[in-house]
């Protein structure tokens, strides 16, 4: 058998993250968890946390039950306060419906160093987060709000903090520096797909003009987003990382997404996990 990751990294995305959740729920049926170390940003860090509390299928649920709910998604808030994505209607959503074992997750999970990513208001670098039961969601919250998307920025022990995408959107470097030899990185974009400016980029820039570290923070990215992703083809080919990724663009990569996207891009993750392990020996 090949040596096992010893870490995970998971990319963020929104409701892409249901690919994320699909090849994690098939982790949690084969009980699969080599890794020392666990690193997530934003909707993945979400899919993370229901890996770490052993809840298969939550993530998905939440997903798909809110991706047609006008309560969650209106693009017409995306200059009010909330933004495009409620994510207070979220957390109440899921801690009715789907709450998060948070003393479960810490009890199966308590040796390994696992973080959440957030981005710091206005230094527009990257904090990495131990969540703990009594802070898992703020931190949650925190490592996905992102201006007009959502609330725009959180304050968290007295820092404010937003969307961890922006200041580490695959944090492999950081589980390298921390000691990881071989990690495993969960994409929710193709390995080959770049990116460019957004328009939510140019608007970060206008808006926070007087900032100059998140100005430059948000001109910058996608250049950043590239290199990296190069770095991960690169050093994947060489043999030295890991990566599972989609071969084309997920059916929910955007805003205006239905339900059956959500469905295929889980049945999707399903199916990349479940090749995954059987490479790996685990599945006959």
């Amino acid at each position: 058998m090949e040596r096992e990751p010893d870490a995970l990294i998971i990319e963020g995305g929104s409701l892409r993250s249901s690919f994320s959740a699909g090849i994690l729920d098939v982790f949690m049926a084969f009980d699969y968890r080599p890794f020392q170390r666990i690193i997530a940003v934003s909707s993945g860090a979400m899919a993370l946390s229901f890996y770490a509390s052993n809840q298969p299928r939550a993530f998905v649920s939440i997903a798909r039950n809110l991706v047609e709910d006008p309560g969650f998604i209106d693009f017409k808030s995306a200059f009010s306060a909330q933004g495009i994505m409620n994510l207070e209607y979220l957390q109440k959503y899921a801690n009715r419906h789907f709450p998060l074992d948070e003393p479960e997750a810490e009890r199966r999970f308590s040796d390994v160093d696992l973080r959440v990513v957030a981005t710091h208001f206005e230094q527009g670098t990257p904090i990495y987060l131990r969540p703990r039961p009594g802070t898992w969601q703020r931190y949650l919250l925190a490592s996905a709000t992102l201006p007009f998307v959502t609330r725009g920025k959180v304050q968290v022990e007295g820092t404010w903090m937003f969307d961890g995408g922006y200041a580490d959107p695959v944090p492999v470097r950081e589980a390298v520096r921390r000691g990881s030899q071989f990690p495993l990185i969960i994409r929710t974009r193709p390995a080959a797909a770049r990116v460019d400016q957004s328009y939510l980029d140019w608007f970060g820039v206008y808006w926070h003009r007087d900032q100059r570290a998140l100005a430059r923070l948000f001109a910058e990215w996608h250049g950043a987003y590239n290199d990296l992703a190069e770095e991960i083809e690169n050093r994947v080919a060489d043999g030295q990382w890991a990566q599972l990724a989609p071969m084309e663009r997920l059916a929910s990569d955007g805003f205006s997404v239905a339900r059956s996207d959500v469905d295929a891009d889980y049945r999707l993750g399903l199916e990349t996990g479940l090749d995954y392990l059987r490479s790996r020996g685990f599945i006959h």
